[in-house]
């Protein structure tokens, strides 16, 4: 078995399903594709079955994206042709049909690129990238990887960033290029870690452990094993490879001579293997235990495993298993003392080494033979005397050959000292021109680092600004079901969403704070911890009220100079009272949707026409209340998402055509309209450049 095993991006996803559980998620999707309203969302659906398929029907799966890609030429949906395209490529790839998976990811390309879909063109570089590595075209494969890297890089598209360092590093792994392979996955780990992607972080360390093996560098390949371990048995992931990490974690362990600790590990190696249903790999487990049962001189016990490895197996079916565990059978036999046994066995063996590799040649083999040889000594010790004399005349001839060897090493090192004079003046000649190269390179590193180091801060302040966001746990806690879809236009956004709740109400809001970028953030700090300060410490609850103390507590904040500050915020704030399920909201400039499931109708709340900030008329805020039912829909939102400019003629969304998109999903569940609003966002946005900041917070009661 390989003890090195280089894990590509293969996040690990249950396909457990039942088939009654299957069937009915189908029939689920053809009802919604029966009542769909419009092609997107036709397109959506297919494309929705095509996949559900992958994992039972390939040939299905495949015939669903090609009417997903159909419908998306006939209703001249490029953004959905493409995608589809995309799909059917990783299948392709999947059945190791790489050209056409290549064919059909360039024509993805060609359509991210016309659209200028940089997230898009991103993933499907990477993909390419993949493709080309998994069909040993290395070069193909980096140049590729180099282009995913550059474009994620721009837009800040952190999963296919890291995994584009990662694939380059494989790559370079492939070439033999170990610097370069740890370069790229220390820059992909440092990705991992810092947005916390469980599987890459495992994948990573596993790989670096890898290469560190193949450098015999024993103690750090274990540091980076027992972490791989560590994270994967933290997700809860078994099979395969956490066997294989358990193997080459055992295989370091027997190398160092710590063989309890290895023996340990191959049985948890061969537990996994076996939950997997991966027989293939036991007998090679089977042999390891047998070698360090021979180590911790339990014969009986070795005897046992090595029977065990070989049972189903032939010299013909797999000659390197049966030589291992022959060798492992002679040392039994030594133990034991049979020496003439382990002799005729040794002897045998030297014929099924020669039909193995030359890199293989067994050093296990050679080995052997000098212990056997150590166990006969007492019967070459008569021939001892004649080879020290035999000895002795060599030593002779080579001392006269040394002495004549001396007088021309003289005559050479003088040659030498000339030759190095010359080479020195020669290097003098040039000195000037490097030191010249030296400091135009030391500018461009300099350059470089200041260009990461203020990229990493914005990066910094990213973290920082999603910390205080309300996390998914807190959001589950507070509602049945509900999504939230935020798409900054920078690193760092102006937008953001808020939640509250005491023992009677729920509060709720999304806000757009003046501006986008650093400046925005900056300004969202100060609105989110003001109108956490208006009810934590002021204990407000009406939303008219919240957003007065909000606004006074924002100018004051912005007002400790005589230089007045003319920034604000807009925002949309619900307050429902948990036990009457009435909803009570008060906006400043952003209005509120109410989707009433009892008469399919979409209710807009409007919002006070002034900002929390300066204004020239400085009107306390109004509240209107309504009361709602259960699967009524509420919907909160900032202004990027009608303010995006796109479509055929450029144009703004607009409010109405979002009241519009509202009414028409709301057939599919909050998680399928969340991908919808993205999906529209997207086509509509096309090849312009996004507008602003994008919040649309939504729940269901």
């Amino acid at each position: 078995m390989k003890t090195k095993t280089i894990l590509f991006l293969l996040f690990l996803v249950s396909l457990n399903l039942l088939n009654a559980q299957v069937n009915e998620r189908h029939a689920s999707l053809f009802k919604q594709l029966n009542s769909a309203r419009n092609d997107s969302t036709r397109i959506y659906i297919l494309s929705e079955i095509a996949y559900e398929y992958e994992s039972s029907s390939l040939e299905k799966a495949n015939e669903y994206y090609d009417k997903a890609i159909v419908l998306s030429k006939k209703s001249k949906s490029n953004y959905w042709l493409g995608k589809n395209y995309g799909y059917k490529a990783l299948i392709y790839q999947f059945t190791r049909d790489y050209d056409s998976a290549v064919y059909f990811l360039n024509k993805a390309i060609k359509i991210a690129e016309s659209l200028n879909d940089e997230e898009q063109l991103s993933k499907q570089y990477c993909n390419l990238g993949k493709t080309y590595f998994e069909n040993d075209k290395i070069p193909l494969s980096i140049e590729a990887y180099k282009k995913a890297l550059a474009l994620s890089k721009k837009i800040n598209q952190s999963i296919v960033l890291s995994s584009s360092y990662r694939g380059i590093g494989v790559c370079y792994d492939k070439l033999g290029n170990y610097n370069y392979f740890l370069k790229y996955h220390r820059l992909a780990l440092g990705i991992d870690l810092s947005k916390n992607f469980a599987h890459g972080i495992g994948m990573d360390y596993s790989n670096i452990a890898n290469v560190y093996m193949d450098l015999k560098d024993f103690k750090k390949a274990s540091e980076y094993y027992t972490k791989s371990i560590d994270q994967l048995v933290k997700l809860g992931i078994t099979g395969e490879d956490l066997a294989t990490i358990y193997n080459n974690q055992a295989s370091i362990k027997y190398q160092i001579d710590k063989f309890d600790e290895a023996l340990l590990l191959f049985f948890k190696a061969k537990e996994q293997f076996k939950l997997s249903k991966d027989t293939g790999n036991i007998p090679f487990i089977n042999k390891n235990i047998a070698s360090c049962y021979l180590h911790l001189n339990k014969i009986n016990l070795a005897q046992v495993y090595i029977d065990s490895a070989l049972m189903n197996f032939t010299l013909t079916s797999n000659p390197r298993l049966v030589l291992e565990s022959r060798l492992v059978q002679a040392e039994i036999l030594m133990q034991q003392n049979k020496h003439e046994e382990a002799a005729k066995m040794l002897f045998e063996l030297t014929g099924i080494r020669d039909s193995l590799s030359q890199s293989y040649q067994t050093e296990r083999l050679n080995e052997l033979e000098v212990k056997f040889q150590s166990k006969e000594k007492d019967i070459k010790l008569k021939h001892a005397d004649a080879e020290k004399k035999e000895k002795d005349a060599a030593l002779s001839l080579q001392k006269s050959v040394n002495d004549r060897r001396k007088v021309f090493v003289i005559g050479l090192s003088i040659v030498g000292i000339l030759l190095l004079f010359l080479l020195l003046n020669v290097r003098k000649t040039n000195k000037k021109t490097q030191k010249a190269n030296k400091e135009i390179e030391r500018q461009k590193l300099i350059i470089e680092e200041k260009s990461e180091e203020i990229t990493a801060s914005i990066r910094y302040a990213e973290r920082i600004q999603n910390a205080i966001l309300p996390g998914n746990s807190l959001l589950k806690d507070f509602f049945s079901d509900y999504f939230v879809l935020y798409l900054p236009k920078d690193i760092v956004a102006g937008d953001f969403y808020w939640t509250e709740q005491n023992s009677q109400n729920i509060m709720f809001a999304a806000a757009d704070c003046t501006g986008h970028g650093v400046p925005g953030a900056m300004m969202s700090v100060v609105c989110f911890n003001a109108l956490n300060q208006a009810v934590r410490e002021y204990s407000l609850t009406n939303p008219a009220d919240i957003l007065n103390k909000t606004r006074e507590l924002v100018l004051s904040t912005l007002s400790k100079n005589e230089k007045n500050v003319m920034d604000g915020m807009d925002i949309s704030l619900s307050v429902i009272d948990i036990s009457s399920k009435q909803l009570h909201f008060s906006g400043a400039n952003n209005s509120l949707y109410i989707y009433k499931k009892s008469n399919n109708e979409l209710v807009k709340l409007k919002a006070n026409r002034f900002p929390i900030g300066f204004s020239h008329e400085m009107l306390p805020f109004t509240f209107e209340t309504i009361q709602l039912e259960i699967g009524d829909r509420v919907y909160s939102i900032t202004d990027g998402y009608a303010d995006q400019f796109g479509g055929e003629f450029g144009k703004k969304y607009k409010s109405k055509h979002f009241e519009e998109l509202i009414l028409s999903i709301q057939d599919f569940d909050l998680d399928k309209q969340n991908k919808q609003l993205h999906a529209e966002f997207q086509q509509w946005k096309g090849n312009f450049d996004q507008t602003d900041d994008v919040c649309v917070f939504a729940i269901e009661v």
